[in-house]
């Protein structure tokens, strides 16, 4: 049976779980973790690289560090790396983390379940949302761009709950590749917040750019059909308002 100190800064955690070796259930779910982080850090790679007959083009990969937009997509790989690491050396080995007690302990099926099921919708939003984003980028759709940042904010939330961990010990009790998993993805996530925070803004105001083009644009088609009209029908007014 586990047992359970207060952490120093007054947080009920697992000390020692007294196992001989790791529970099926806990290598399932670190298994589990490890695949869904690989194929979907796989289906991105695919996306972004563009593939045949897929409704995604690609970016130039060589190229991704000079634009806001590339900047995003490598730092959401490395925010998604490290992630993955994290979910699995947490599943198992909970006491490195000083893993709180309402996290470790069992509710349905096994100890760390809390963590194993809640990395799925941060994993796969993540995902899903980073493939609008390339699939704005390279459609130049600038609201659909601008719409998939603000929804990463799922991602974000979920990825920085990593910081947690230093409300329950301070990083130095921690070991030098929990802290790792802990502070580089909360670093990765902070700086992919700020990087969508900018690409959003840059898309939002080339949406706004676009559509006073699309107005001034028609403004002028109006004119000149009411300058035709004019030539071949003097004395007659065009029947269709121009825009000014």
């Amino acid at each position: 049976m586990a047992r359970y100190e207060v952490s120093s800064l007054g947080r009920l955690f697992v000390i020692d779980e007294h196992l001989n070796h790791l529970p099926i259930t806990r290598q399932i779910f670190a298994v589990v973790t490890a695949i869904l982080g690989i194929v979907t850090l796989t289906r991105f790679l695919i996306v972004l690289n563009g593939r045949p007959h897929s409704s995604v083009s690609s970016l130039r990969v060589n190229n991704l560090y000079r634009t806001i937009g590339g900047r995003v997509i490598l730092v959401y790989i490395v925010s998604h790396v490290i992630h993955t690491l994290h979910y699995v050396d947490n599943i198992c080995r909970p006491v490195a983390y000083f893993e709180p007690k309402w996290l470790y302990q069992k509710y349905l099926i096994s100890e760390m379940e809390i963590t194993f099921f809640a990395n799925f919708p941060i994993t796969l939003s993540g995902l899903y949302f980073m493939e609008r984003i390339v699939s704005g980028i390279n459609g130049e759709k600038f609201n659909e761009t601008s719409r998939a940042c603000r929804n990463m904010v799922g991602y974000i939330l979920g990825s920085l709950l990593t910081l947690g961990h230093y409300r329950t010990e301070p990083p130095w009790k921690y070991e030098p590749f929990v802290n790792f998993t802990i502070a580089g993805e909360g670093v990765a996530t902070i700086l992919l917040a700020v990087l969508l925070y900018r690409l959003r803004n840059d898309n939002f105001k080339r949406a706004k750019g676009a559509a006073d083009l699309d107005v001034e644009q028609t403004t002028l088609l109006l004119e000149e059909e009411q300058g035709h009209i004019n030539m071949n029908f003097p004395g007659m007014r065009s029947r269709t308002p121009v825009k000014i």
